[in-house]
């Protein structure tokens, strides 16, 4: 199963979408799907990951129309890529960032102003389908070993686990999906 990534980017000021809407299409190389959130954000949809591009995108741009842009690169639309996205361009301006890398940051900086967002987000997932992903990952990815110890059905594992990735976005058997789910876990367990 191909997930989407979905980036916000966000301005310190409002900006047009037309010029940015067609570069970014150029760099990314294929069709996007934008989203307009507010005067200074939005958001839009690739299946590639182009990190680099979209820093030399923005660097580009920056300079231009003498703005300072920030890119965050999530799972999917939901308010808590968007709060990452506005609190990332006072954090990180100029750059591009995955929200792993942004809560992990937040969390060497003892900052939980997201934690809220993320306890709330993961609390409408049902605890099986959290337990399948858990195990998941403690299983080192194996399937197999993980629908053991779960004492399910390797079949209805994957069912659960693709149940985990349609509501959450995440689909952990991509490593940067992966490590930002036990970035979550450790904050939700810390939570209580």
């Amino acid at each position: 199963m191909k997930t989407n990534i979905c980036y916000y980017l966000v301005a310190q000021a409002p900006f047009m979408d037309e010029p940015f809407r067609q570069n970014i299409k150029d760099v990314m190389g294929q069709p996007i799907t934008w989203h307009r959130i507010h005067k200074d954000q939005v958001a839009f949809f690739s299946q590639d990951d182009r990190h680099t591009s979209l820093q030399t995108f923005l660097d580009t741009y920056q300079q231009e129309y003498n703005l300072k842009f920030h890119l965050l690169k999530t799972y999917r639309l939901h308010p808590l890529g968007e709060a990452a996205s506005r609190l990332a361009i006072k954090k990180n301006p100029g750059k591009v960032d995955s929200l792993g890398d942004l809560i992990l940051q937040l969390i060497f900086d003892g900052n939980q102003i997201l934690s809220p967002l993320i306890k709330e987000e993961f609390s409408q997932i049902p605890r099986h389908l959290m337990q399948t992903a858990s195990m998941l990952l403690a299983c080192d990815l194996k399937a197999t070993v993980a629908s053991e110890r779960l004492y399910v059905h390797r079949n209805t594992f994957a069912y659960r686990l693709n149940q985990f990735v349609n509501l959450t976005g995440l689909d952990i058997r991509q490593h940067d999906h992966a490590l930002l789910f036990s970035l979550i876990e450790k904050l939700l367990i810390k939570q209580g």
